[in-house]
């Protein structure tokens, strides 16, 4: 049987405090929290040490298919 699991996602500005949010809630409610600004950090941190041009769809999609990355809480 399948296990529904909740998602929420919250959308704002830089600076709004969505992740100050998002960090109260995964810990009162015991949930993990994905934090898709760090994944866009890591992908981008990877394109420049493989000299991939970071401003290129094309370019990304496949180092993105290809990296690994663990995060942490």
């Amino acid at each position: 049987m399948a296990v529904i699991v909740p998602v929420i996602t919250v959308d704002g500005p830089s600076g709004a405090g969505k992740g100050t949010l998002c960090q109260a809630l995964a810990k009162a409610f015991g949930w993990h929290l994905l934090d898709s600004g760090a994944i866009y950090r890591v992908l981008a941190l990877a394109a420049l040490h493989h000299h991939v041009d970071i401003t290129s769809e094309d370019a990304l999609v496949p180092l993105a298919a290809e990296f690994g990355c663990a995060l942490y809480s």
